[in-house]
């Protein structure tokens, strides 16, 4: 007996149930409720249970596949964003940062071409990403410099 669609159930309904109490709870204690904490959780415990209680399957899987997209997205633009500060704080002249963005772009390419779990269409649709990001930030390569220059003047 595969019990696997249990525990994902369970997992998602529970980070759905945070998610909800955590929203209403800040909202409610920045519009309605400032100063009483106790009325913000009843009324968001309330509502977070009952938006989890009445949820169908079909959300369920909605969800599931609208927060996996998302997961996917942060983990492979993650790299690229460490990469990006890191070569525009750090002393490294120009051919350096794009011999960088051109190294890891290949890099990027390969893997998504080969050892991607998405489908090819969307592999296609990220490698044209890839493609059209680099071409951008070698464009404008020395502008991001100078932008990033121009904001460690400013904080002296």
């Amino acid at each position: 007996m595969d019990l696997s669609f249990l525990t994902d159930s369970v997992l998602i309904n529970t980070l759905l149930f945070l998610l909800i109490f955590i929203v209403v709870f800040q909202a409610l204690r920045r519009v309605l409720f400032k100063d009483n904490k106790p009325i913000s959780a009843i009324i968001s415990l309330v509502v977070a249970t009952l938006a989890v209680w009445y949820i169908s399957q079909s959300q369920m899987d909605f969800l599931g596949k609208a927060y996996s997209t998302i997961g996917a997205t942060i983990l492979i633009a993650l790299p690229a964003i460490i990469i990006f500060f890191f070569i525009y704080t750090a002393e490294i002249k120009s051919v350096g940062r794009r011999l960088v963005w051109i190294f890891y772009s290949i890099i990027s390419i390969y893997i998504f071409s080969g050892y991607s779990p998405f489908i090819e269409e969307t592999n296609v649709k990220i490698i044209l990403g890839i493609i059209f990001v680099t071409i951008i930030v070698l464009f404008l390569d020395n502008t991001i410099k100078e932008y990033f220059i121009g904001k460690k003047i400013n904080k002296q």
